[in-house]
């Protein structure tokens, strides 16, 4: 699978708070193809923010929302359907990686998560944070990730806590 390269909108966050068109129309003047945005986008709706990015012809093949489960299953495939996002991003808080046990459990819902979102042609990718790389109980909860996870399940590793 080839992304374009693409600016994860929450680095922005602030400014789209404040002026959402201005900043997303200087990230295309700057010369980003592409975003990878958020379920919740700081400064517009889903359908002014649909609108502003095919205005300015930018793709969201990327985006970061909760799982797609329960009562947030439609919502969350639904955005993902609007915005053509062919890769959904999400993380696990640090409570997640308390114990072996918190680890498998998150993981029984990655899985449950990744059948959703295969069966509509989405790849799920699981974003770490500092806490993923931490002991637990004399193992990396990554490594434990690592082998409880469907191998469908893909990892979108941010540099700044590995």
């Amino acid at each position: 699978m080839s992304l374009p390269i693409a600016l994860q909108t929450y680095t922005v966050r602030e400014q789209l708070a404040r002026d959402f068109e201005r900043t997303i129309t200087r990230v295309a003047e700057i010369g980003y193809p592409a975003l990878e945005i958020t379920i919740d986008i700081p400064g517009a709706s889903l359908s002014q923010a649909e609108k502003v990015f095919g205005r300015l012809g930018l793709q969201t093949p990327a985006a970061h929302s909760p799982l797609p489960l329960g009562d947030k299953r439609s919502a969350v495939l639904d955005f993902a359907a609007m915005f053509g996002v062919k890769t959904l991003g999400f993380s696990g808080g640090p409570k997640e990686f308390g114990t072996v046990d918190s680890i498998r459990q998150l993981c029984g819902r990655i899985n449950d998560a990744y059948e959703v979102v295969a069966a509509s042609g989405i790849a799920l990718a699981y974003h770490n944070h500092w806490w993923e790389f931490a002991r637990v109980e004399d193992r990396l909860g990554f490594d434990i990730m690592l082998e409880l996870l469907d191998p469908g399940v893909v990892f979108e590793v941010d540099t700044y806590w590995v």
